[in-house]
Parts: C-alpha cells; sequence; structure tokens
C-alpha cells in the first residue's frame, strides 16, 4: 500500500514539499534583513559594469561564475537587494527539486522526498537561499556533481565521466573549497575500482591499475583541468592576499556543532564563525539549572552525529544488506556519500592542524546537502515508525527554535526620508558599515571615519575606496546635507556632533 502511495502520489509529494520551501523562503528577512559585507560587496560589484565587475572579481578571493549569473540575472530582475537575492531563491528551489530526482535515482523515491523534505526545511539551506552569495548555487552544483560521479562509477559509462568533469569545473568556478573535494573523489574512484575487483585477479598489479583508475575518468578530470587553467592567473592573485586570518583552528570536537548548524541554521549576516541558532526556554527543567539546556551545547549536532553513524552501522553489518546486486551498489553508494562529505570535513580539520584554516560553515553547503541525502537514505530504511518519529521530532525541534534575529537598520536609514534626500552624503564609521551604506546610497555618496584608527589600511578590503576613507571630519561636517552613522554615540569633544535619531542600533549623528 505504501509503495502504491509513493508511486501514484510522489510527484504531489514533492509539489507539497517544494511549496513549503517557497512559503519558508519568502519572509521579511528576504526583503528587510540588511546586506552584511559580503552582500553588499556582490550588490556593489554587480552594479558595475563588465569589465569593471571581472577586474573586482580578479581583485577579490572568489572564482566568477555566481557574479557571472547574477549579473545577467540582475539585467532582466533587478539590482535591487530583493532581486539579487531571488537568484539564490530560485536556485534554492531548484536543489530540492534536484535533490529529489538524484536521490530516486541513486536510492528509491522515499530517499528523494525525505531529501528534498530535509532541504525545504533545514534554516541552514533556507538562509542561504536568501542570501546574496554563491552558497546555494554552490549546493546546487553539488548535487549534479554527486550524481554524475556515483553514475559514472556504476556505469563506466563515458558520457557521465565527461559531465562529471565538465559540472567540476562549474564547481570549481563557484568557490575554492571545492579543490579540497577533488582529492576524495580521486581516492573514491581508486577504492571502487579496486573494490571490482575479482578474486582470481593479480592483486598487486590490480591495485597499481586502480590507482589510474581509466582513461574515462581522466577525461573528466582533463575537462576540470581546462578550468582550472583558464583561471589559473586570477587564482594566483586570489592565493596572494591573506583573508583568512579570522578562521580559528578546527577540531574533531566542532563536528556536533557543524551538524547542528547544518540542520538548525545560524543567525545571518556574520562572516566570523557561525554559532548555532538558539531554542526556546523549555516548559520544564530537567535539572536544577535554568530551563532550555536539554538542546544546548550542540547537543543535536551530536544526537545527528550519532544517528549518521549508528545507522551506517546497521547497514554495512546487517547481513541480508548484500544480498543482490542493487543491495551491493547500495551499500557503495553509502560509502562515497559519506567519504565525499565527512571525508572533506575530516580532511580539513587535519589541515588546520598544520596551520591551513579554511573551516568555515558557510562554506560547507556542498557537505551539507550531501549529509541530507546521506541521512535520508540512512532513515528510509528504517520502519515506517521510526520514519515518521524523525520527520515530526526534526519538525517539533524546528519549531522550538527561537526566531533568527535580523537587522535592518540601513533600510529603514535609506528610506527614511526625513532624514536623507537623493544629495545627502553618509558617513560610516567602520568598513562594515561603509559597504551596506555603499550598496544602498550608491558610489561617492558614502565616506567612512574610522574612529579609533583613522589611518588604518584598508587596502584588503577591495570596495573600501581610498579616496572614500577619511582621517578627519572638519571639512565634511560643515557641509548642511551630511549625516555620520554609526552604532556609538555621537558626544565627541573634538567634533560638535549631535544625536539626530536612532534607527536600529544605528545612531544617525548631525553637526
Amino acid at each position: 500500500m505504501f509503495k502504491k502511495i509513493l508511486k501514484y502520489y510522489g510527484g504531489i509529494g514533492l509539489g507539497v514539499i517544494v511549496t513549503v520551501g517557497v512559503i519558508l523562503r519568502f519572509s521579511k528577512i528576504l526583503c528587510l534583513r540588511d546586506f552584511w559585507y559580503d552582500e553588499a560587496f556582490t550588490g556593489i560589484i554587480t552594479r558595475m559594469s563588465w569589465p569593471e565587475m571581472q577586474s573586482m572579481i580578479f581583485r577579490d578571493v572568489h572564482p566568477p561564475l555566481y557574479y557571472w549569473l547574477l549579473k545577467s540575472w540582475a539585467s532582466f530582475v533587478g539590482y535591487s537587494g530583493v532581486s539579487l537575492r531571488l537568484f539564490s531563491l530560485f536556485i534554492g528551489l531548484l536543489s530540492i527539486v534536484s535533490v529529489y530526482y538524484v536521490g530516486k535515482k541513486i536510492f528509491n523515491k522515499k530517499v528523494g522526498l525525505l531529501s528534498a523534505f530535509i532541504m525545504a526545511i533545514s534554516p541552514f539551506a533556507i538562509q542561504y537561499s536568501q542570501e546574496a552569495r554563491m552558497y546555494s548555487l554552490f549546493a546546487f552544483i553539488t548535487i549534479w556533481l554527486v550524481y554524475f560521479f556515483i553514475k559514472a562509477l556504476q556505469t563506466d559509462m563515458l558520457v557521465y565521466w565527461l559531465a562529471w568533469g565538465f559540472v567540476g569545473g562549474l564547481f570549481f568556478y563557484t568557490h575554492y573549497l571545492s579543490l579540497f573535494f577533488f582529492p576524495i573523489f580521486y581516492l573514491v574512484a581508486v577504492w571502487y575500482k579496486f573494490s571490482e575487483l575479482k578474486k582470481e585477479q593479480d592483486i598487486f598489479q590490480e591495485i597499481f591499475r586502480s590507482f589510474s583508475i581509466n582513461y574515462k575518468f581522466w577525461l573528466g578530470v582533463g575537462i576540470i583541468a581546462i578550468f582550472f587553467i583558464t583561471w589559473l592567473p586570477a587564482l594566483k592573485q586570489h592565493l596572494s592576499r591573506e583573508g583568512l586570518g579570522w578562521v580559528p583552528v578546527a577540531y574533531f570536537g566542532d563536528l556536533p556543532r557543524t551538524m547542528q548548524v547544518f540542520f538548525y541554521g545560524h543567525q545571518p549576516g556574520k562572516i566570523l564563525q557561525a554559532i548555532p541558532n538558539e531554542f526556546k526556554q523549555l516548559p520544564f527543567s530537567l535539572s536544577k539549572e535554568a530551563s532550555g539546556k536539554l538542546f544546548a551545547n550542540n547537543s543535536l549536532g551530536l544526537f545527528v552525529l550519532a544517528v549518521i553513524l549508528g545507522g551506517l552501522v546497521n547497514i554495512f553489518s546487517h547481513k541480508t544488506f548484500v544480498k543482490n546486486i542493487k543491495d551491493r551498489k547500495n551499500k557503495k553508494v553509502f560509502i562515497i556519500l559519506t567519504s565525499l562529505s565527512f571525508g572533506v570535513l575530516f580532511f580539513l580539520i587535519f589541515l588546520s592542524q598544520l596551520g591551513k584554516h579554511f573551516y568555515v560553515d558557510r562554506y560547507f553547503m556542498p557537505v551539507a546537502v550531501i549529509i541530507y541525502l546521506l541521512l535520508a537514505a540512512i532513515v528510509s530504511g528504517w520502519k515506517k515508525t521510526w520514519q515518521l518519529v524523525f520527520v515530526a521530532g526534526y519538525i517539533l525541534t524546528l519549531l522550538w527554535l527561537k526566531p533568527i534575529p535580523y537587522d535592518s537598520s540601513w533600510v529603514q536609514v535609506w528610506s527614511d526620508t526625513s532624514l536623507v534626500n537623493s544629495q545627502t552624503i553618509v558617513i560610516a564609521d567602520n568598513a562594515f558599515e561603509y559597504a551596506t551604506a555603499r550598496f544602498h546610497f550608491g558610489e561617492g555618496r558614502v565616506k567612512m571615519y574610522n574612529r579609533g584608527e583613522p589611518n588604518q589600511d584598508f587596502s584588503l578590503w577591495i570596495i573600501v575606496k581610498p579616496e572614500d576613507q577619511i582621517t578627519k571630519l572638519d571639512n565634511y561636517l560643515q557641509q548642511k546635507n551630511v549625516i555620520y552613522v554609526g552604532a556609538g554615540d555621537c558626544h565627541w569633544n573634538e567634533y560638535n556632533l549631535k544625536p539626530t535619531k536612532k534607527v536600529g542600533r544605528l545612531q544617525v549623528c548631525k553637526n
């Protein structure tokens, strides 16, 4: 009966899931939340001409694909904050449909629906569908990259290897974290080749052959190499920049936090390490401490890890699991998904111990979507009662999240006609505020005065124009149509600034 429901109503189920995904993504955060620095960077360079934007990308630390696509999108739908974010939302919805299709093709329809369900309601996936950055696109490309890789391994058809290579090139053109996936892809391909050996073959000779895989694999690698070589001059420029000094050392103890972020999200608009979203106070206490401690200290992330580990142990220890060819292939798919997700996380933790720090949660959208697929495949093998418990438990814990806070101060300043008009010059008090203000007010109308250290070097902040960084306010404050906006107070002895209006967390000041 359950199989018939899946067969005839799977499409309806996907439609419901996508509808829920749309509703959750069209929230006030999409329209009202201020652009943070990275989003402001996106908006500023997207409004430039193609040559200017390309020059700015070359000076930045990211590949170009997202900016190229967003620029093309904005030429049709506009350059407002909402218009730019809608591109990520559109790609996020495509990701829901894609993960359903991939889950259905490599496992079954039940896995497809469950992975799409997780993708649709995960606060992490929702957040990056509402942000003008490349992470939603990164996840979308990952889904198809993994699909073509698995199909290539299973069938050894040239068309799948070439598709994997082409999508792999797009993967590299989206984010440099892709570079840490490619060694894992190679090792998985070697393992898969070795696992296909027959007992009568010479094991030492075949081990050597396994490392070479086959020419079809290397044709796919060749396509990725073409993408790599064409972008190599820019990559060298980007590697010469020192922009990740803020990333802390990563440890295996960070994995529960990462899982909690994947499934419960974090506060948006933070350039530093993500802190998982908080939960509401519980109506009861399990100890003498304040209530609400049940979900503290990344405990749900630890629970997710335990479910995945326990599920994998059960799958690989179950004697009846490999009773036919289809099941053996499924078993290998579990190994592939586990390797491509946790393998990358382990690799980056290892590199962090060597002083190379790249472990940033928002960079892991590709890992998150693979884990959604992996967990869905694990849960789909449970009894129906436990599947329902999982779905209900996830929904209930999501309902117990505190509302995600967001700030709309600059949106309010920009739209407040009592404070600004078309000629108003805005002075921001730091580089983060300068970027957001420049996105709203446009080039030439925003200056930056860093009161604590007026001569601080901001050369690495490539959208902070040297001519916009001022070291003294005197000449500007004498003008009538100038406002100073910052998170601090206005009562400075050296300048006769007076508070005009408090807008959210920002204080607007005038002479």
